[in-house]
C-alpha cells in the first residue's frame, strides 16, 4: 500500500453528499440520508476521501466506531492472553466508493488502518473487524491481512477480524518500503 494522493477526513457540513453513487442504493442513501445523523449521534465516525482540487466533493467514505467481538468467535493468537469474553474492536462499517473511481480500495483501506490505529490509542481495541457483504469482498480482505472469525448461522455477512498489532507491524513495514524507495 502507497500513501494515498487524496485527502482522508470526518465528514463535515461543507460535503457535498447528493452526486454519490457507487453503485449500491443501500450505501449510497445511507450516505446522503443518514450519514450526519450517525456522526451526530455518536453511533460512528464517518470518513469521507476527496481529491485536493476538489476537496468538497466526496469521492469515497468509511465508518469507523467501537465494537467488540465474542472471544469465541475467533481462534488461537486472535484470543491469546485475552483476560475478557468480549475482545475490544473497532469497526469498520459501511466502506464504499463512487463508481466512477475505481482503484480506491488501498487508498480507502490504509485512511481506515490509520483512523483505526489512531482510535486505538485512546480507546483501545485488540481487533479490527469488517464485515463483507460477499464471498468475493471477503477474499479480498483477507489479502489486506484479515481472517474469518467464526460464523453466525444465518448471517448475512462474512466477519473478518485483524490484531491491531498486525496491523501497527504492516504499517511499519510499509512506512519502511515507502522510506526506501523514496531514497
Amino acid at each position: 500500500m502507497t500513501g494515498p494522493p487524496y485527502i482522508c477526513e470526518v465528514l463535515a457540513d461543507n460535503h457535498e453528499l447528493g452526486h454519490f453513487e457507487c453503485g449500491d442504493d443501500r450505501y449510497d442513501e445511507w450516505l446522503i440520508d443518514r450519514a450526519r445523523t450517525a456522526q451526530e449521534r455518536f453511533d460512528s465516525t464517518v470518513y469521507v476521501l476527496v481529491e485536493p482540487a476538489r476537496p468538497d466533493y466526496v469521492l469515497a467514505y468509511f465508518t469507523l466506531s467501537s465494537s467488540n467481538v465474542s472471544r469465541a468467535s475467533v481462534s488461537g493468537r486472535f484470543k491469546k492472553h485475552a483476560s475478557f469474553e468480549s475482545l475490544p474492536a473497532t469497526l469498520i462499517g459501511m466502506l464504499a466508493r463512487h463508481h466512477s473511481h475505481g482503484g480506491m480500495l488501498d487508498h480507502i483501506l490504509r485512511a481506515a488502518f490509520e483512523g483505526a490505529l489512531e482510535g486505538s490509542r485512546m480507546v483501545a481495541s485488540r481487533l479490527l473487524v469488517i464485515d463483507a457483504a460477499s464471498e468475493k469482498l471477503a477474499a479480498l480482505y483477507e489479502g489486506y491481512g484479515f481472517k474469518r472469525a467464526k460464523q453466525v448461522e444465518g448471517a448475512s455477512s462474512v466477519r473478518l477480524v485483524l490484531l491491531m498489532q498486525d496491523l501497527v507491524e504492516a504499517l511499519q513495514e510499509d512506512s519502511k518500503d515507502a522510506a526506501t524507495a523514496g531514497n
